[in-house]
């Protein structure tokens, strides 16, 4: 007789009520079993993806306040005001610049002045050029990087009045650009009278090249 048979005829001599208890229990082992090799790693898994997500949340939660704080010690920093403050200047010593030589491009050049002036008296032989001297150049603007100077030139001239109002007519009929800076007239000997006139031009050098 088999171990099976044997098995068999002693669970058929049992009660129902035994016979009911043994399959329970057979049941429960063998859901034992299902949970363990089934069940059990899946929870495992489960748990092992739930710390991972936990570190990770921990991970980035971190990672966000240290960009908040960051973020503040940068908008807190009194440099930050003053780089932006910086900036700005520079872009509006970049548009002075630009605005600048856009007047400067129609101006006579510093280094033709001189000659200008002269070969304007020329055309009338009633005046008496009595001196002519250039003045010492100085800075456009207190911006030492716009780069531009004026060139002054002081003429004095002598002669009557209205030879004189037709020279400085002439001045002011010329092609080319210039600025007036001073006209000072008085009476020599009359009708003869003197006049201290003072012109400049622009130029990107503080040295007056002229002849």
């Amino acid at each position: 007789m088999t171990m099976l048979q044997t098995l068999k005829i002693r669970f058929e001599s049992l009660t129902r009520r035994e016979q009911w208890m043994i399959a329970i229990c057979g049941w429960v082992c063998v859901l034992s079993v299902g949970i363990f090799n089934f069940i059990e790693p899946a929870y495992q898994q489960l748990v092992v993806k739930e710390q991972q997500h936990r570190a990770m949340s921990v991970n980035i939660n971190e990672l966000m306040s240290l960009n908040d704080q960051q973020l503040k010690m940068l908008s807190d920093n009194p440099d930050s005001q003053l780089d932006r403050e910086l900036t700005e200047q520079q872009e509006k010593n970049l548009q002075l610049a630009q605005e600048i030589q856009k007047q400067v491009a129609g101006y006579v050049n510093s280094s033709q002045m001189s000659s200008l002036m002269e070969s304007v008296l020329k055309q009338s032989d009633k005046l008496e050029l009595v001196s002519m001297r250039s003045l010492p150049s100085a800075l456009l603007t207190k911006d030492k990087d716009a780069g531009y100077h004026l060139h002054p030139i002081e003429m004095t001239l002598r002669g009557s009045f209205f030879d004189i109002v037709e020279y400085l007519t002439a001045l002011e009929s010329l092609p080319v650009k210039y600025f007036w800076r001073k006209v000072d007239y008085r009476v020599v000997d009359y009708p003869t009278a003197e006049v201290v006139i003072e012109v400049y031009t622009l130029g990107d050098s503080p040295l007056f090249i002229g002849g």
